[in-house]
C-alpha cells in the first residue's frame, strides 16, 4: 500500500525553535503531504502562525501527539485536534515504570479506552504510540502485545517501527499480524541501540521492504529522536528512499 508521507515534528524541534517558517517550507519543498504536531507552542500560542502555514503550503495534519482527552484535559485536546483537522488523538507512550506489571498495563489500557469512548463523538480516534519498552519480554509476551489483548478495537496504535525492533521485536511480523490496528506508523532508522543517533531511512539496520510490505498505514510518518547527520538531509534521503521503492508517496 502506497502512503502519504509525513513527518513528525519533533524532528525538527530545533530548527522550528530557530525559524519556524522556513523550517515549515523546507518540509514542504522536500514533498511532505502532512506533519504530525507534538506538544509544543505552536500548537498552543502559536497555533495561529501553524495554521496560517499548514493551509498556505497545503501540509495536512493526520495526528496530534497530546494529552489524552480525559478529566480537565477534554475540552482542550478536543479542541486542538479539531482545529488542527487531526483524525487521531496520539497517546505517546505511558512510561517504562507501567510495563513492568500487568496491572499497571491494565490501568493504562482502560484510560485509553476511556478516552476513545470520549473521543468517539467527535468523529476523532485515540492511538497510542510505542517506545523500546512496551516491546521488552514481560509474563511470555510483551506489552505492546499485551495492551492489545485488553484495549477496545477502536483505540490504533501507532507503530515506532524502530523502537519495537530495538526493544525486540519483529516490527514486520507484528504489523502482519496487527495491520488493521495500525492506521500510522513512525518509521525511522539507525543502528537498533539505545541512545544513538538515528539515520535516514533506508541507510540503517532495519528491513522496511519487508516492514512496509506488511502495511495497511494510511500514513507513513519519518521521526528522528537524534540524527547522524543534517536533519533535512536526511528527511530528504528519507523520503526519496521511501517514494522510490513506492511505499509512500508526496504531493
Amino acid at each position: 500500500m502506497v502512503a502519504p508521507l509525513a513527518v513528525q515534528m519533533y524532528s525538527i524541534r530545533e530548527a522550528l525553535a530557530a525559524d519556524f517558517e522556513r523550517s515549515m517550507h523546507r518540509l514542504a519543498a522536500i514533498g511532505y503531504m502532512g506533519v504530525e504536531p507534538a506538544r509544543a507552542a505552536y500548537m498552543n500560542e502559536g497555533a495561529e502562525t501553524t495554521l496560517r502555514l499548514l493551509k498556505e503550503l497545503k501540509l495536512s495534519v493526520p495526528a496530534i501527539h497530546s494529552d489524552l482527552p480525559l478529566g480537565d484535559a477534554k475540552s482542550r485536546v478536543i479542541e486542538t485536534a479539531q482545529r488542527f483537522g487531526a483524525k487521531y488523538i496520539i497517546y505517546p507512550a505511558g512510561g517504562r515504570a507501567t510495563f513492568q506489571s500487568l496491572d499497571a498495563i491494565y490501568r493504562l489500557c482502560d484510560q485509553l479506552n476511556e478516552a476513545a469512548s470520549v473521543a468517539a463523538p467527535y468523529n476523532l480516534h485515540i492511538a497510542y504510540h510505542n517506545h523500546e519498552f512496551e516491546a521488552e519480554p514481560l509474563h511470555d509476551s510483551f506489552g505492546l502485545a499485551i495492551m492489545l489483548s485488553r484495549l477496545s478495537p477502536e483505540v490504533k496504535i501507532e507503530l515506532d517501527a524502530y523502537w519495537l525492533q530495538v526493544g525486540g521485536q519483529d516490527p514486520a511480523a507484528f504489523i502482519a499480524k496487527h495491520a488493521d490496528r495500525i492506521p500510522l506508523i513512525h518509521v525511522k532508522d539507525g543502528p537498533v541501540m539505545r541512545n544513538q543517533p538515528n539515520v535516514a531511512v533506508g541507510s540503517g539496520k532495519l528491513d522496511y521492504k519487508a516492514i512496509l510490505a506488511a502495511s495497511r498505514a494510511d500514513w507513513l510518518v519519518v521521526e528522528f529522536d537524534q540524527c547522524a547527520s543534517d536533519m533535512f538531509d536526511a528527511l530528504d534521503a528519507s523520503f526519496r528512499y521511501l517514494t522510490k521503492e513506492g511505499f509512500g508517496h508526496g504531493r
